[in-house]
């Protein structure tokens, strides 16, 4: 089948709310996806990624802009007519069909002959591998299972686009580790154009080729998740990307495009465009946990914090410090050094320059 893109050209959507009143869900959003490419729309609670999945879909109506299907417009086109697969939050699974008749009902409704239907209907069973499973019901399988038999009914009838809304919310921690990883070989192996929708940072990442983070209607930053994490375009990417601390610091000196910051009595130089900074202007630094050094050593040279707690993860332990008041992150990747680390032990702490970022 032939790899389509699609492309969202200036879409809004907005709703009347009982006590909000008009709330923009999505506000003139312009979102190109690669065909082939898994792109995962992520973000909070109420930023606009499911109401745009759903317009994609043509279950919501976008207020203005367009939506193409590769080189079809389809804004004003049904549901049904555009050949799109959609795996939902709650699998929505016909309970007194079997498995067999879960995934075949697409064929059904298309008129396929039955000699197809059951040909088909085989393969997609033994690529989510539950085959033996035709003649079950979904209230004999595990959450897991159900996951894919809606999986196999979305992709049974070979849509054009894939599209997935939070699909992995219903499992638990283990088992959504596992069911991603899953959904990801299964759509690299079939080279579909898919969307899906996930306010889980971790998901995105490992599921995704591009990730659009949203908030509030928009779009802020597109990106793969390595350019999310070390290239955010501003705080909200940054704090919402992983864990980062922001610490206050002084303008000290601007000069050859580097701007030099007292942070906590300690001058570090970074690369930064310079145009809105001042000179003596007060800011807040950003630097991620993995980025901050710990030893025993209290040098002088060394800023200087107490272990307020400690928790061990095996391959990583995380820190919280106090340090002159300021609460800070610090997450260690050599679980041997931190044994003799313990809480309400003062510590030197070195900020690793070069991964300093300034707003």
């Amino acid at each position: 089948m032939e790899k389509i893109g699609i492309n969202l050209k200036n879409i809004s959507k907005s709703f009347i709310h009982k006590v909000k009143g008009k709330v923009e869900a999505v506000n003139n959003v312009n979102l190109q996806i690669k065909p082939g490419e898994l792109l995962t729309l992520l973000g909070p609670s109420g930023c606009g990624k499911t109401t745009t999945l759903r317009m994609i879909a043509g279950f919501e109506h976008p207020d203005k802009g367009s939506i193409y299907l590769g080189e079809e417009d389809v804004t004003e086109l049904m549901a049904n007519k555009r050949k799109i697969g959609f795996v939902f939050q709650n699998y929505a699974l016909f309970p007194h069909l079997t498995i067999y008749g879960n995934v075949a009902y697409g064929l059904k409704v298309k008129g396929v002959p039955k000699a197809e239907e059951r040909k088909a209907v085989k393969e997609v069973l033994e690529l989510v591998g539950l085959t033996g499973y035709e003649s079950q019901f979904p209230n004999q399988i595990s959450g897991g299972e159900q996951q894919r038999v809606a999986l196999a009914r979305a992709i049974v009838i070979k849509p054009k686009v894939l599209l997935l809304d939070e699909p992995l919310s219903n499992l638990d921690a283990k088992l959504r580790v596992y069911t991603r990883g899953e959904i990801r070989r299964l759509q690299k192996s079939l080279d579909m154009t898919s969307v899906y929708v996930t306010h889980d940072q971790e998901e995105a990442m490992a599921i995704s080729d591009r990730i659009a983070l949203m908030n509030k209607g928009k779009i802020i930053q597109v990106g793969t998740a390595e350019e999310l994490y070390f290239k955010p375009n501003c705080e909200f990417v940054s704090k919402f990307i992983g864990k980062i601390n922001s610490l206050p610091a002084k303008v000290e000196e601007i000069k050859d495009g580097f701007v030099f910051l007292k942070v906590f009595d300690h001058i570090y130089q970074i690369k930064s465009s310079s145009e809105h900074i001042k000179i003596k202007e007060k800011l807040n630094i950003f630097i991620r946990p993995e980025f901050i050094e710990l030893s025993k050593e209290e040098q002088a040279h060394k800023i200087q914090g107490t272990v307020i707690e400690k928790t061990f993860l095996g391959e990583k332990v995380e820190f919280i410090l106090d340090v002159y008041g300021n609460q800070m992150n610090v997450t260690s990747y050599d679980p041997v050094k931190c044994q003799t680390f313990s809480p309400n032990q003062k510590l030197g702490i070195s900020l690793l320059e070069k991964y300093i970022k300034i707003f």
